[in-house]
């Protein structure tokens, strides 16, 4: 299933999809909807996550997303390489109990979650939002043009 978001050029950002439940270093806590949730970097990285974890790396909570009874917690990572000043960005996906899903890496930050639903920045390109409606998060998500796959 892909969903169309809206994307900008510039820097690959992801999004992280994390739930509640983990917590140590690098760590991001939300807690809307779900109590308290604390996931780090270093959770993901111990069940695959395939980007840097080391100093500079931030993850910050997004929200929460219901879909019916499964639970997601969304958080932004960044990291921008001191050297080249090059940025990576993600949205990060976790279940409740700091399960690691994948990430989609995006150009820049989404803004808010309204209901069920990640929203992006509006730049005029279909694709300004995703949809988080089924059991999992979609394999394949369409901001501002961009295609982007869940990875880990």
């Amino acid at each position: 299933m892909v969903l169309y978001s809206n994307w900008t050029a510039g820097a690959a950002l992801a999004v992280i999809v994390v739930t509640m439940g983990c917590g140590s270093t690098q760590q991001a806590s939300d807690t809307s909807a779900h109590g308290k949730a604390t996931c780090s970097l270093a959770d993901a990285a111990k069940q695959g996550f395939s980007g840097f974890v080391g100093r500079g790396a931030s993850l910050k909570a997004i929200g929460a997303i219901e879909s019916g009874v499964t639970k997601f917690r969304l958080f932004a990572y960044e990291y921008i390489n001191p050297q080249s000043g090059h940025a990576n960005r993600r949205v990060m996906v976790f279940s409740p109990d700091c399960r690691y899903s994948g990430s989609y890496l995006v150009d820049e930050a989404p803004l808010r979650i309204e209901g069920n639903s990640l929203k992006f920045r509006d730049t005029g390109i279909p694709g300004s939002q995703v949809g988080f409606t089924g059991a999992n998060p979609p394999r394949e998500i369409w901001i501002d043009g961009s295609l982007s796959s869940l990875q880990q």
